[in-house]
């Protein structure tokens, strides 16, 4: 007789008559594959970092900011403290080891006893299949490219009333851009702060090239955002440092090192200055 046709069955029971067989086969896999239950090793990714000169170093931090696919780890804390940004691992002085720390890349972060912020970056994936080493962003693109780009973002309208392109990679089929944008016109936030405030972002943008025109795309890398008096920001200093970033943190093997000498003058370096 079958199945379908005996008197006791009903093809509602099926669920629930499996259910113990599901449950032993469970139980099985279990014990067959105990590896599955144990959790991953814990990280031992190492990085050493070196800052000339040690007489200039406060401390020097580190911030994975991005996974393998390009998505933030940790959303930007617009509260954070200029002089006490989050950092995976800090160390004080001119030289940190870092240790057991999740593999993936990671930027440096220096505080100068000068009150200088210094912000290492990396050109981070856009799409999901993105090479995040790929060679077209390890140098500027073409100049012609850089300033038909720059008068494009001189001209389009933003929230912000000062606006600075910082950095700028790629190609002639992609261009990423590192933004500086601040905002030192009176908001709501003065109300709420009981004081003129700003607010400032670092993003990274990129821009494609479609049969000869540029256009930006939607998504966009939020590095950092900050509200503060204004009065404050504008003593402010704080650069953004290509060599300072990108370095890649394996799970085993030698340490990875950045040793890197602060230029003598900081005028150069791009970024937020005394204004």
């Amino acid at each position: 007789m079958p199945l379908s046709e005996h008197p006791r069955w009903s093809p509602m029971d099926w669920p629930f008559r499996a259910i113990p067989w599901m449950t032993a086969a469970g139980l099985v896999a279990v014990l067959v594959c105990p590896a599955r239950l144990r959790s991953e090793p814990p990280s031992a990714g190492r990085l050493d970092v070196s800052i000339e000169t040690a007489d200039r170093v406060d401390w020097i931090g580190i911030v994975r900011r991005f996974d393998a696919d390009g998505n933030l780890v940790r959303k930007p804390d617009p509260k954070e403290k200029f002089d006490a940004p989050y950092c995976d691992a800090r160390s004080q002085g001119n030289t940190a080891h870092f240790a057991g720390l999740t593999p993936g890349l990671y930027d440096v972060r220096v505080f100068l006893k000068d009150g200088t912020r210094l912000e290492g970056f990396h050109w981070s994936p856009f799409q999901e299949f993105d090479d995040p080493d790929d060679p077209a962003f390890k140098k500027p693109p073409p100049k012609e490219i850089e300033q038909s780009l720059r008068k494009r973002i001189a001209a389009s309208r933003h929230y912000e009333n000062k606006v600075t392109p910082l950095a700028f990679a790629g190609d002639k089929q992609h261009v990423r851009v590192l933004m500086q944008l601040l905002r030192d016109k009176p908001t709501s936030f003065d109300r709420m702060f009981g004081q003129p405030v700003a607010t400032l972002r670092y993003e990274l943008w990129q821009y494609t090239n479609h049969f000869g025109g540029w256009t930006r795309d939607n998504r966009r890398h939020v590095l950092h955002r900050l509200i503060v008096a204004k009065s404050q920001l504008r003593k402010r200093r704080c650069l953004w440092v290509r060599d300072l970033g990108g370095l890649r943190v394996k799970r085993s093997g030698p340490a990875s090192q950045l040793s890197y000498r602060l230029p003598k003058s900081l005028s150069r370096l791009p970024g937020l200055k005394p204004y």
